[in-house]
């Protein structure tokens, strides 16, 4: 089950890492908020909700003829994939214990602050002052100083983001960089969703009739204060350069934003093209296989002797990755191999992985 889920964590993650960079690319700029955020979600399920298929629709391996060569090669029977697995399951507990830890700050000043009950919201009034203004779930958290000064602009700000409910978005990133914690585009896929989140909040409030001048301003104004990344949506977002550049840009037809969202489509197809590749193919297929009780055998010559005609229940072969007939092992120079491994995970009889160098 452990490996498994790596196993789909890195093929999702390829996936992620290859739209997010085409999303960069064509959309990030436009000033479609709405439609964006709908992209920025259809990745998430696209990269992961594929995942399990891609190797249902990979090249099929062609039918192992009998074998009638002598092969001599060095087993290594690497405990690197178990490594691996060991390492990712440690950090997906690490990033879940983060997780926690920021749940309980954020539920712990809620329950100190002061509440005062609204129509869709409870407005939690901080003694902290190091805090700045936030939104999590249906709470809009404000110092007591910005609660004495009466700045409307503040709230109708948290207000945009609770009604078009940004926290479930935070928690379906929160959730994906947990999984694939060792996959930068998880992170920056997370920001891009919080920035686009601010987007929309700040025209939410300048459509409201607020002041541009002046609500940049008070954005300035609270650039400072304690920020909770991945879980809470705070007014001080890091990228405020953006923001105010956001809100001057001139609406575009939003028919043009969307026709370049289709450059994802042959994106999709690129990343099945790279985790097909037989290469990548072999390495994820360690994986799959690997175990967490996988102890290490020392590395042995063997002569694998295919003069005869084999037998049912003899190890399947596979080159790089694809399973090869007679005439194919035929062709391998001795010279050229770099590495033979065995594995029994997935038949009893073995399967032998031959990498050429």
């Amino acid at each position: 089950m452990s490996a498994s889920l790596f196993y789909y964590s890195l093929i999702g993650g390829i996936v992620l890492l290859t739209l997010y960079l085409v999303y960069r690319w064509v959309m990030a700029s436009e000033n479609q908020h709405s439609f964006n955020r709908f992209v920025l979600l259809a990745i998430y399920v696209v990269a992961f909700g594929i995942a399990p298929f891609m190797s249902l629709f990979a090249p099929k391996p062609k039918i192992m003829g009998p074998i009638t060569v002598t092969q001599v090669g060095t087993i290594s029977r690497s405990i690197v994939p178990s490594v691996l697995l060991w390492i990712y399951l440690a950090g997906v507990v690490v990033m879940v214990a983060l997780t926690i830890f920021n749940i309980l700050r954020l539920w712990a000043i809620v329950h100190r602050g002061r509440k005062i009950k609204h129509s869709g919201y409870t407005l939690v009034i901080s003694a902290d002052s190091s805090v700045a203004p936030f939104s999590w779930m249906r709470y809009i958290v404000l110092p007591e100083k910005d609660f004495m000064n009466g700045v409307e602009m503040i709230v109708c700000h948290e207000e945009q983001h609770i009604a078009q409910r940004h926290w479930i978005d935070l928690i379906a990133a929160q959730i994906v960089v947990i999984l694939n914690w060792f996959n930068p585009a998880a992170w920056l896929m997370r920001e891009e969703i919080k920035t686009v989140h601010e987007y929309q909040a700040d025209m939410g409030v300048i459509a409201s009739g607020a002041d541009m001048k002046s609500y940049q301003m008070l954005l300035i104004a609270k650039a400072v204060g304690v920020k909770f990344p991945g879980m809470a949506n705070s007014l001080n977002h890091s990228k405020l350069k953006k923001r105010i550049n956001m809100m001057l840009l001139p609406l575009r037809n939003p028919t043009g934003a969307r026709l370049r969202s289709l450059l994802l489509i042959p994106a999709i197809i690129l990343a099945w093209l790279m985790v097909s590749t037989p290469v990548v193919a072999s390495r994820l297929s360690l994986i799959r296989n690997c175990s967490l009780t996988q102890n290490k055998i020392p590395d042995e010559t063997v002569i694998i002797d295919l003069t005869k005609p084999q037998p049912a229940g003899e190890p399947v072969v596979f080159l790089n990755g694809e399973q090869i007939d007679a005439a194919e092992m035929n062709k391998i120079n001795p010279n050229d191999i770099k590495e033979i491994s065995v594995s029994k995970s997935n038949r009893p009889e073995g399967e032998i992985f031959i990498t050429t160098k």
